[in-house]
């Protein structure tokens, strides 16, 4: 039988998905008031809210501060919208309830592109080097271990020691902290550090900017990418300029997609001196070395099927380097071998 998710689990889903990360607010009253309230619920005195320009401001503030743990506020909303699932749901379907919304919650905040956006500024990634300790190196404050003794017994398979509806009343603040517009906050001894939340270009649940920058912050930091790929804002905003060398010379495999992406495939073999492997009735066979990776190799092949001018349009179709001929390289981008590869009419 199909999981029932709670009327009250389903408005929580709605107001994440209604957030507009494209035009972002910030409502530092609302979000400060949200903080203090989901505080005084874990009975913790409210501690004074200092906003930042962005998460790597953050960072080098946090880092000198040994006591201090970053909260995702998109995170917590989520875990509220399933703590109210679970807190509503039919006894003996709590902790099903709380597993089943998992994914609708994420996605309705689009978490994998906010993880990319987090990930961006993080100051190992613009030369600061890399942090002088791993999270599961830090001692906890009060404050970790009053949320720690609230969240512990929510987590399935671990004893329990609050309701699942108390679990649900502490989480809910977030809600309202991230429609205000706070994205991440420290919590630090005597402070939070707050940074708010970056305008985001997303396109399913990558961030994607075609002509300019995919996130940018309230500060004037930016970042490029491109189907959920960090890259250079030249790749983004001047692809023409590219070189082939650096196109050869780039070592990640995700990067240097993009980029023959964005400097056309067509061009590139064309300005790289692509050697022919080989030529028969189903296509050509080009290829490409690079100097430290597999080389490409793709078939270039003509669609049968004439467009309304009367032309015929050709495609490269990337395919193993192991191919051999176009006839095998195009079997391939069909499943078959070779020799099982026989087609009557091409189109």
């Amino acid at each position: 039988m199909a999981l029932t998710i709670a009327v009250e689990a389903q408005a929580i889903i709605d107001r994440l998905d209604r957030i507009d990360r494209e035009k972002p607010n910030l409502d530092q009253e609302r979000a400060e008031a949200a903080l203090a309230q989901h505080f005084r619920r874990l009975g913790i005195p409210p501690r004074p809210v200092r906003w930042l320009e962005d998460n790597k401001q953050g960072f080098l503030e946090a880092w000198s501060r040994a006591d201090a743990l970053v909260w995702s506020v998109s995170s917590w909303a989520v875990k509220a919208a399933r703590l109210v699932a679970a807190a509503a749901a039919p006894h003996g379907e709590s902790h099903a309830a709380y597993r089943s919304l998992g994914g609708r919650a994420a996605a309705a905040v689009r978490l994998e592109a906010e993880d990319a956006a987090w990930r961006a500024l993080q100051p190992a990634r613009h030369g600061i080097g890399s942090p002088p300790y791993r999270p599961a190196d830090l001692p906890l404050s009060t404050v970790e271990w009053a949320w720690l003794a609230a969240a512990l017994p929510v987590w399935p398979g671990l004893p329990k020691r609050i309701s699942v509806k108390k679990g649900a009343h502490l989480w809910l603040p977030f809600v309202d902290a991230l429609e205000a517009g706070l994205w991440r906050l420290w919590v630090l001894d005597r402070e939070i550090l707050a940074a708010p939340r970056p305008t985001m270009r997303v396109s399913g649940n990558r961030l994607h900017g075609e002509t300019g920058p995919a996130v940018e912050w309230l500060g004037g930091r930016k970042c490029w990418f491109w189907r959920g790929v960090q890259v250079s804002q030249r790749v983004i905003e001047d692809p023409a300029s590219l070189h082939v060398w650096e196109i050869q010379e780039v070592a990640n495999v995700e990067v240097r997609r993009v980029m023959l992406e964005r400097y056309g495939v067509e061009r590139f073999l064309r300005d790289a001196g692509a050697t022919k492997i080989q030529t028969d009735e189903f296509g050509t066979l080009w290829r490409v070395d690079f100097p430290r990776d597999d080389p490409l190799v793709m078939v270039e092949v003509i669609n049968h099927t004439a467009e309304p001018d009367g032309s015929f349009k050709t495609y490269m179709l990337r395919v193993p380097p192991r191919m051999k001929s176009a006839k095998q390289a195009v079997a391939w981008t069909f499943g078959l071998r070779e020799d099982e590869y026989s087609p009557k009419v091409q189109t």
